[in-house]
C-alpha cells in the first residue's frame, strides 16, 4: 500500500498552472474585444492565422502563447503585441527610449530572433481620424 492512500492506488497532485494567470486573462479579453469587430467567428478564426483549438485556448485564457505566436495573432489584427497583452504601447516607448534604445530596433531585432515577420507600422489614432476626415 502507498502512504497517504487507503486503497493504495496512486495520489496525483494536480499541476500547477506553468503560464501567469493576469497575462492568460488579459490576452483572453483583448481576444474576445478583438472577435467583437469581425463578422463572424469563423472569420475572426482565419484572420487570426492559428488553429480554431489553439485560438480557443487563448480565447478563453488557457495556454502558453510563444513570443512568435503573439507576434503573428498581432499581426493578424494590425495591433501591436504590447496592445495585444493590453499594454499601452506609449507607455513602452517612452520607458524603451529612456535607457536610450531604438523602439523600432527592437522589434526588428525580436523578429529576426524568433523568424517572425516584421509588423507593419500601425497608425496612431491621430493619423487615422486625420484620413479619415480627408474622405
Amino acid at each position: 500500500m502507498r502512504k497517504g492512500s487507503p486503497s493504495g492506488a496512486k495520489i496525483y497532485k494536480k499541476r500547477e498552472r506553468d503560464d501567469d494567470p493576469w497575462l492568460s486573462s488579459v490576452l483572453a479579453l483583448r481576444l474576445r474585444q478583438i472577435e467583437r469587430t469581425y463578422p463572424s467567428h469563423d472569420e475572426f478564426v482565419k484572420a487570426s492565422r492559428l488553429s480554431r483549438s489553439t485560438l480557443l485556448l487563448f480565447r478563453y485564457g488557457r495556454g502558453n502563447p510563444s513570443l512568435k505566436t503573439l507576434t503573428t495573432l498581432a499581426n493578424s489584427f494590425g495591433v501591436s503585441v504590447w496592445s495585444l497583452l493590453g499594454i499601452r504601447e506609449e507607455s513602452v516607448k517612452g520607458d524603451v527610449e529612456s535607457f536610450g534604445l531604438p523602439y523600432d530596433g527592437i522589434f526588428e531585432q525580436l523578429n529576426k530572433e524568433i523568424g517572425a515577420e516584421a509588423p507593419a507600422p500601425q497608425p496612431t489614432r491621430k493619423q487615422e481620424t486625420d484620413s479619415k476626415r480627408r474622405r
